[in-house]
């Protein structure tokens, strides 16, 4: 049997949408086109299809996006710092600098601050996002068996 449905969510600074889209086949066969990042979650998509329908090619497109900006963090190199820190004063014994190290010469020196995104989690995927992929699959296959 033929058919289309597509649902969108954005929960928690998440957006996911997918696609559905199935077409008469002999036989059950499930393609799920996703990032690599959700690759993690094929097989369990597949699951949905397999528990809801029998027959026929079932073509998934999902999409995901985080619509918050990241968490950050500041990272100081003390090693680099001191290191300048101890050239200064060096410079300062012989007489070519005055005056204490300021914040604002800190900033200043290249490579001794440094603002980043915070490290992904080791496991990969948030625990929302999948979530959120798997329930938006299901209400999409829902909605495709309803207009088979």
């Amino acid at each position: 049997m033929t058919g289309f449905a597509s649902v969108s969510r954005e929960e928690s600074g998440e957006r996911v949408s997918v696609t559905v889209k199935s077409v008469n086949h002999r036989f059950l066969d499930a393609v799920v086109k996703a990032p690599s990042s959700l690759g993690a979650l094929e097989a369990s998509i597949k699951a949905l299809v397999q528990d809801r329908v029998t027959r026929g090619r079932v073509e998934f497109s999902v999409s995901a996006e985080t619509t918050t900006a990241p968490p950050r963090e500041v990272v100081l190199d003390e090693a680099l710092l001191d290191r300048v820190a101890q050239a200064l004063e060096s410079a300062r014994a012989r007489g070519f600098v005055a005056g204490a190290l300021s914040a604002s010469d800190i900033l200043r020196i290249p490579g001794v601050l440094e603002i980043r995104p915070k490290a992904a989690d080791p496991a990969g995927l948030p625990d929302t996002m999948s979530r959120l992929v798997l329930t938006v699959a299901g209400d999409a296959l829902e909605a495709l068996v309803a207009m088979r």
